[in-house]
């Protein structure tokens, strides 16, 4: 499985992964006028980060303080991160990472809750589906499937939101748009998870939308290229307001020509995305935008 094969095409895309940190009063105007956008620096390649493999699927681990994003440098997707103390890349310790499996999208959540994406043998042929990964003194370990995801559908890339209680993934199941859609669950108990429910057609389009994350309570990330845009997969904001999804607006500052998904916000208000726009070190590479 490689990361083409996650997303279920022949493009290099990557994921919108949970940041822990709270933007609720700069969400609602990220573009408008001298807004959020106005706020960042040009994108540039995340140097430290980057392979001549696919690197995306950037996410913020809030409790060990760490920067975690799947690569495909050793051959397979796998969890990194960035020593702060060596400054060297290593893998993320843990059952999750398994030798000849593919793993990828980490969200996390709330204490120690964290979800990704397994491999799952079906009927007919094994499907990406969504998992929990238990979080422990910084391992990330293989947990259970979750269970109103079963099925052999499509189902990747999931979102938790900043309180644990709702959970967006893509997938291509039966009653959406058309390609691949977001969907919402909502928690019934600790475990247990609502079916799913297409989210709004205000945000769901003609195309493939994927790659979602919270970057608030109330403010939705993600990549579409059934919107139109600067070419490609563009990257766009969706902000609740009394109730209902509101028209997803473009990030033009971090869009090009090209593809880009996978965005994710640090404590420090940085954001990280991928890209696989020239400049970087090949295929598709993650990108960085820092506060002035």
């Amino acid at each position: 499985m490689t990361y083409s094969s996650l997303i279920g095409r022949g493009l290099c895309l990557g994921v919108l992964l949970m940041c822990m940190c709270s933007v609720e009063a700069t969400s609602q105007a990220m573009t408008d006028g001298r807004g959020f956008l106005a706020d960042f620096t040009i994108p540039e390649p995340f140097v430290s980060a980057n392979s001549t493999a696919d690197d995306y699927a950037p996410s913020y681990d809030a409790k060990n303080r760490r920067l975690i994003f799947t690569s495909e440098k050793s051959g397979e997707a796998a969890q990194w991160f960035l020593d702060s103390e060596t400054k060297r890349l290593e893998p993320v310790p843990g059952t999750f990472n398994k030798e000849g499996c593919h793993r990828a999208f980490v969200s996390f959540g709330r204490e120690d809750e964290a979800v990704g994406v397994a491999f799952v043998r079906g009927e007919r042929q094994s499907h990406p589906t969504v998992v929990t990964v238990p979080v422990n003194n910084g391992s990330l370990n293989e947990g259970h499937e979750i269970a109103c995801f079963e099925g052999e559908s499509f189902t990747s890339q999931p979102t938790l939101s900043p309180d644990g209680g709702s959970l967006v993934v893509v997938s291509n199941r039966d009653g959406g748009e058309g390609g691949l859609d977001l969907w919402m669950c909502t928690r019934q108990s600790d475990r247990v998870w609502s079916e799913p429910v297409q989210m709004s057609s205000t945000i769901n389009s003609g195309g493939d939308e994927i790659t979602p994350v919270f970057i608030s309570a109330d403010s939705l990330v993600y990549a579409s290229n059934g919107y139109g845009g600067q070419g490609g997969f563009d990257l766009f904001l969706v902000v609740l307001r009394n109730g209902a999804w509101q028209e997803p607006e473009p990030l033009t500052l971090f869009n090009s020509e090209f593809d880009e998904s996978d965005l994710a916000m640090l404590p420090d208000g940085t954001v990280i995305f991928a890209s696989n726009r020239p400049g970087g070190k090949g295929k598709l590479d993650l990108w960085i935008s820092r506060r002035r």
